[in-house]
């Protein structure tokens, strides 16, 4: 291996490191302790006499006070909120879009297939938003 290789591993592995504890610190979200909790009740009823299931009313009350949280956290029932919502996900849509021609307009005919992987990704990125509108509009 040359220094350059060496030098690229090192990175990687430092990389890796710090993402460690990026994550470790902050415990990947905000909810992370309800569903972790909602997670550990019910590993221990699993070990009850009542099964995995045994569990299900304690975990489904408290999916719902999450679902409450995120709710309240959001206040779609005041309209300019729930207008301000839907207008970033139609602009984010745009976005997308025009990001999309660039790639297509910009594709590097020696590699075109870093060019699909990233169509892929943004294709799944404008059905992810597709599917926020559809949300936003049910509730």
């Amino acid at each position: 291996m040359d220094q350059q290789q060496w030098m690229n591993l090192v990175l990687f592995f430092a990389i890796l490191l710090g993402a460690y504890f990026v994550f470790r610190y902050f415990k990947f979200s905000d909810y992370s302790n309800i569903y972790k909790e909602g997670l550990e009740n019910n590993q221990t009823s699993s070990a009850g006499t009542n099964g995995i299931a045994g569990n299900g009313s304690t975990y489904l009350t408290q999916l719902k006070q999450t679902t409450i949280l995120l709710k309240d956290k959001f206040n779609l029932n005041n309209a300019d909120y729930r207008k301000n919502t839907e207008d970033i996900i139609i602009e984010m849509d745009k976005l997308l879009g025009y990001i999309t021609l660039e790639a297509i307009l910009t594709t590097n005919k020696d590699k075109p297939q870093s060019t699909i992987e990233k169509l892929s990704q943004l294709a799944q990125a404008r059905l992810a938003l597709n599917n926020a509108l559809k949300f936003l509009d049910k509730e």
